[in-house]
């Protein structure tokens, strides 16, 4: 596998979980039955590539217990206070993914590292935003 950098529209760009659910949305009346195999091993391959990672079902959203009692005090989902966060360090220092990391997508332009940045960014700055993205290909 390889990576390139390009740039691209955030309205072009397709978080993780609306591919996902679009490989393992049944595709004709045998699979509304019996589940889309196709799309579970295609899901299971990026998996062990390493392009698709699934959570800790322990931590699924990697806080700490002190860092989870802000969160809880703000009201706010895990992934909304992330973002919220994300929103304000971006709308304060501006967004400079070589010093930090950059969003990488894969076939598609589909978001495997990255979602909430993209979320931030589009609360920012909207659909039209280009931003340089890092697309990973496999050989």
């Amino acid at each position: 596998m390889r990576t390139i950098k390009k740039e691209i529209r955030l309205g072009d760009l397709l978080p993780t979980l609306v591919f996902v659910s679009g490989l393992l949305k049944p595709q004709n009346e045998h699979q509304e039955t019996h589940g889309n195999e196709e799309g579970k091993q295609e899901v299971l391959r990026l998996m062990s590539l390493g392009l698709l990672q699934s959570a800790d079902p322990r931590n699924p959203y990697n806080k700490t217990p002190e860092e989870m009692k802000e969160v809880e005090i703000s009201g706010l989902s895990p992934n909304e206070y992330d973002i919220n966060l994300l929103v304000d360090k971006i709308g304060d220092e501006g967004y400079h993914p070589d010093k930090y990391t950059h969003i990488k997508v894969y076939k598609e332009n589909v978001i495997i590292d990255g979602v909430k940045r993209f979320q931030a960014l589009k609360k920012l700055y909207g659909d039209d935003y280009m931003v340089e993205v890092k697309e990973i290909i496999e050989d």
